[in-house]
């Protein structure tokens, strides 16, 4: 779990100076879930640290999520096109 957390301060630093950054995720009960009434949209046991470090951050605008298969989410990351993936 620390490492989520060093993930998301990395992740945060970059955002600040790259613009938005799009996180890919894909739909994983329990783990991560749909949920709109979060502020990103995302739930789960970890879509909700994910989510409560943005929005702690204050750069909540900076981020997206896009829900995507796994196999296009992995070749999104491996594009440099994204830097952040999380099942």
């Amino acid at each position: 779990m620390k490492t989520v957390f060093y993930l998301m301060g990395l992740l945060l630093m970059v955002s600040s100076t790259y613009g938005n950054i799009r996180i890919y995720t894909l739909e994983n009960p329990p783990i991560v879930e749909k949920m709109p009434t979060l502020p990103l949209g995302v739930g789960g046991l970890l879509g909700k640290v994910v989510s409560e470090r943005v929005e702690r951050s204050g750069k909540i605008s900076n981020f997206e999520v896009a829900w995507v298969p796994w196999k296009r989410a992995l070749l999104e990351v491996k594009k440099g096109r994204t830097p952040c993936f999380f099942p």
